[in-house]
C-alpha cells in the first residue's frame, strides 16, 4: 500500500500555484490584445480554466498551513475568495460601466500579479510539508 503523504511529490505546490497565478495574471491581458472575436473566443476557454487553476493548490497549502484545523483551513481558502469576489464584482462592473471592458480586464490582471506577489512570500517547503 502507498502512504499518500510519505509519496514523493514531482511537482511542489508553492511553484505549481504560483505559475497558476501567473498564468491567471496572463490570460486576461492576452484577451485584452484580441484584435477579433474569433480570437477572443478561443483565448476565452484558457480564460476559464485558469480562473480555477490556483484553486485546488491554494486548499492543499492552507491545510499544510493548518494541518490539525483541515477543514478550517478549506473553509477560509475557498470561502474567503469566494466571499471577495464578491464584494469585489459590483466595483468591477461599476469599472466595466465607465471604462469598459479593456480597463477591467487589466485592472483583473493587476490584481493577479498582486496575487503572485503574495504567493512568493508564502513559506517554503520541506520534505515533511510546510516548514
Amino acid at each position: 500500500m502507498i502512504d499518500a503523504v510519505a509519496a514523493p511529490d514531482p511537482i511542489q505546490r508553492r511553484p505549481l500555484g504560483l505559475l497558476a497565478a501567473g498564468f491567471v495574471a496572463a490570460v486576461p491581458l492576452s484577451l485584452t490584445l484580441a484584435g477579433t472575436p474569433l480570437l477572443a473566443a478561443l483565448i476565452a476557454l484558457p480564460l476559464a480554466i485558469s480562473i480555477f487553476m490556483p484553486s485546488s493548490v491554494m486548499v492543499v497549502l492552507g491545510q499544510e498551513y493548518l494541518p490539525n484545523q483541515i477543514g478550517t483551513a478549506s473553509g477560509m481558502t475557498l470561502g474567503l475568495a469566494v466571499s471577495i469576489g464578491g464584494i469585489a464584482e459590483p466595483g468591477l462592473g461599476a469599472l466595466g460601466d465607465r471604462w469598459g471592458l479593456h480597463a477591467t480586464l487589466l485592472v483583473l490582471a493587476a490584481l493577479a500579479v498582486i496575487a503572485v506577489a503574495f504567493s512568493v512570500a508564502l513559506p517554503g517547503e520541506s520534505r515533511g510539508g510546510i516548514r
